[in-house]
């Protein structure tokens, strides 16, 4: 088995290292920053999300629903595990 898959689980999700916890906290203080953009990797997107405030509030709003459903991906492509 390769090192790709050592953070699998038993539905075969990849887990990234960072935590999705931190990521939640970043976004609520400052997702109109990109903060946890930035935290994940998401360089290109972090700079959006600082020009455009968040994409105008909505992409702040998505990403947080992402974070906590685990659904949120670094820049990777691996799933942040919230809890």
């Amino acid at each position: 088995m390769s090192d790709y898959n050592n953070n699998a689980d038993e539905n075969n999700n990849i887990w990234s290292d960072k935590d999705g916890f931190v990521a939640f906290v970043l976004v609520a203080i400052g997702g109109i920053c990109g903060l946890h953009r930035f935290y994940v990797g998401k360089v290109f997107s972090g700079i959006v999300y600082i020009l455009t405030f968040g994409v105008f509030g909505i992409g702040v709003l998505c990403d947080e629903i992402m974070i906590v459903r685990s659904r949120f991906k670094d820049k990777h492509g691996k799933l942040l595990k919230f809890f």
